[in-house]
């Protein structure tokens, strides 16, 4: 079995999601806690769509699993916008997390590009 953890893609989403859970837990997020929900498990699926993609076994779905997790890089984007919108979290910070969720983006968009490259369909 491969090792998710050797991939920089998986880092960087872990990363992410530590980063999205120590932003969430503030005291002022007790009133959006269905909001903080979501945007946790949204982040969390981003790594966990990679690794479980990179251990099935196959090209085809590691590619599949490669589009589910840039589906979850668009969810976290859509839910920090409303997170700042909303006034919640603080602007600075939330600002980072977006040029590096965008980062992301762009980087499990060259990984899932050499996967298809390695495998045309």
């Amino acid at each position: 079995m491969k090792d998710h953890r050797k991939l920089a893609v998986w880092r960087e989403a872990h990363d992410l999601r530590i980063r999205i859970y120590q932003l969430t837990r503030g005291d002022g997020l007790l009133t959006a806690t269905r909001q903080v929900h979501q945007i946790r498990a949204s982040s969390a699926s981003i790594a966990d769509n990679i690794a479980e993609g990179h251990s099935s076994g196959t090209t085809a779905n590691e590619i599949r699993y490669v589009s589910i997790a840039l589906g979850s890089c668009a969810e976290v984007d859509s839910q920090l916008a409303w997170f700042l919108d909303a006034g919640l979290l603080d602007l600075s910070k939330a600002l980072a997390l977006t040029d590096d969720l965008s980062r992301l983006r762009r980087r499990l968009q060259a990984f899932q590009l050499s996967l298809k490259q390695r495998h045309p369909q």
